[in-house]
């Protein structure tokens, strides 16, 4: 069965909320651009260089937005690859492997993750010594398939690999396991406490724990609303609004070339490592720095967007009716998980980690709007789209960079040691926070708000009649 969602957790999950030391801890963060991460000796190399590896691995869950990096970053650095794959998936991924110029490096074992037999046969038959797992659902309001993939085919691999005498298991959980809230998250936490109990001399493991990702943080649904001149809605007061949390961001060429490094790598072993972009001005921002980034790139200069403060206390108002109700339809599951994952989790957890790598999330932000001013036409599409999605996954095509070029190394020796960066030398040009006349005002607003920004119809109170039980 699923996890729980909704609920009494839901509406007691912030009790523990303080607006002042949100804003104490975002400050205190941002202090600390420009200085290199603090990790142990032994993984040193891993976050700020560029170690050796060799050996042969098996990757699962490795053919999307993540894995093809890893695919890619393994081959150049001279590893064996197999990569796990369900038969429906094997044109998309063999044409993203002629892109890559790959084709011929790399091996796929079609099979179900859902079916140990097929898991283990896969690695008996490749004998590789690592296997890689990045398997995550990239469902938001479907928790049995959040379930499904999270937890139980990611225990199969885990049981399987433990089975077939695997070296070393590395496994992409989440920085937000610190603090779950999220049902993955809780599934995450599982399949790492499963790991932890293999023996010292048996399957060594490493699980990685990633921050978030550009395409995550720098919204393609914001940004919309940012070229069009529009206000952009973001929760808290008109003093603090969108800055009550903080990330370093990591990309995904940096987190493949970060998981690469692992690989058979002894010093990793039996270690959790917490890993973000780098620790630089550009790429430790809050979620107000990267709106203010979109408006001063793309809004009309003769109708600037401005961002406007979301009542704190909406959340609270829907939890509280879903508490009362006693028990959830599924259309008002939907509203529950949409109005926790995208409001105020973001809003209001940091996520942030010891920094690796050379690619930050303002550079990303530059590519994206120049991307959508290519084709306006494409993008409107694409948001069209997006709004109608459940997934966390959807990610508007932004041009591969230099790092994609297999004659060129993953790491350049002058962008050595990594992960530190420095402040930003760009001026910070962008218009203030448009306040709110009163709380009330601000409540009214933020529900009309956030029935725009769900992926499915949203009624407070009675549910629309096609989404009712």
């Amino acid at each position: 069965m699923a996890a729980p969602g909704g609920g009494r957790l839901w509406s007691q999950a912030w009790q523990w909320f303080n607006e002042k030391t949100a804003q104490e801890e975002v400050h205190d963060l941002k202090s600390h651009v420009g200085k290199l991460p603090a990790v142990p000796e032994p993984v040193k190399e891993v976050y700020q260089g560029l170690p050796q590896v060799s050996g042969s691995a098996l990757c699962f869950g490795c053919t999307g937005y993540i894995g093809e990096a890893v695919v890619f970053d393994a081959v150049r650095r001279g590893l064996k690859v197999t990569v796990f794959i369900r038969a429906q998936s094997v044109d998309r991924f063999t044409n993203t492997l002629k892109e890559l110029k790959i084709q011929d490096k790399v091996t796929l074992y079609t099979g179900d993750v859902a079916s140990q037999q097929d898991v283990e046969k896969a690695m008996q038959d490749t004998k590789s010594e690592c296997v890689i797992s990045l398997l995550a659902s990239p469902q938001i309001t479907d928790e049995q398939n959040i379930y499904d993939v999270d937890y139980t085919a990611s225990h199969i691999v885990v049981q399987s690999a433990r089975n077939c005498g695997v070296k070393q298991f590395i496994y992409c959980s989440d920085t937000g396991v610190y603090q779950p809230a999220l049902c993955t998250q809780f599934h995450k936490l599982r399949i790492e406490g499963e790991l932890m109990r293999c023996l010292p001399d048996g399957m060594q493991w490493t699980v990685i724990r990633p921050t978030t990702y550009h395409p995550y943080v720098v919204s393609a649904i914001v940004l919309d609303e940012a070229r069009q001149g529009k206000d952009v809605s973001l929760f808290g007061s008109a003093d603090d609004v969108g800055d009550l949390a903080v990330y370093n961001p990591i990309a995904r060429e940096d987190l493949g070339r970060f998981i690469v490094s692992c690989v058979l790598n002894q010093g990793t072993y039996g270690r959790v490592l917490a890993v973000g972009g780098p620790w630089s001005g550009d790429n430790v921002a809050t979620l107000g720095d990267i709106t203010k980034w979109m408006i001063d790139l793309a809004s009309p200069a003769d109708k600037q967007s401005k961002i406007k403060p979301l009542g704190m206390n909406l959340s609270d108002i829907i939890y509280k009716a879903m508490e009362a109700l006693g028990h959830f339809s599924p259309a008002l599951k939907k509203v529950a998980t949409i109005v926790f994952y995208y409001t105020k989790y973001w809003s209001t957890v940091s996520h942030f980690s010891p920094g690796t790598g050379v690619y930050d999330t303002r550079s990303y932000t530059k590519t994206l709007v120049a991307e959508m001013k290519k084709d306006p036409d494409a993008f409107s599409k694409f948001i069209e789209n997006a709004k109608k999605s459940t997934t966390a996954s959807v990610v508007y095509p932004t041009p591969r960079n230099s790092w994609w070029d297999m004659t060129q190394p993953s790491l350049s020796p002058e962008q050595i040691p990594m992960g530190a960066g420095k402040p930003s030398d760009e001026p910070q040009l962008f218009t203030e926070a448009k306040p709110i006349k009163d709380e009330a005002e601000a409540t009214a607003e933020s529900l009309v708000k956030l029935r725009s920004m769900a992926s499915i119809p949203i009624c407070i109170g009675e549910a629309p009649k096609r989404a009712r039980d």
